[in-house]
């Protein structure tokens, strides 16, 4: 798995966006997941995976996912996700803060 395209945000909970790099069937497909977001708050941090925005019929925002998972595997599989996604994204904006450094 790889991180890569981490774009700081930091919007109420939404700290970033990413891009994810997957290998499947034993390294012989690359799958690249687009524009995840990681969250965060008092009670944790959590993924989402790339969604679109609708209306809802009261006018709010509600939020479709663009991948879906069986229900009783989507809580087991984002939080997988996080555990290995996590240490990824703190070696990568270590390093892009680094960059940014003047001196």
């Amino acid at each position: 798995m790889k991180v890569s395209n981490y774009q700081k945000i930091g919007k109420g909970s939404l700290l970033g966006s990413f891009d994810v790099e997957l290998s499947l069937a034993q390294g012989s497909l690359d799958v690249k997941i687009v524009d995840v977001h990681l969250f965060a708050n008092e009670k944790g941090k959590w993924v989402s995976f790339p969604s679109k925005s609708v209306k809802g019929s009261d006018g709010k925002a509600v939020y479709t996912p663009y991948i879906s998972f069986p229900k009783d595997m989507e809580k087991q599989i984002k939080a997988e996700m996080l555990k290995q996604v996590l240490p990824l994204l703190e070696s990568t904006t270590a390093s892009q803060e680094k960059a940014e450094l003047p001196f």
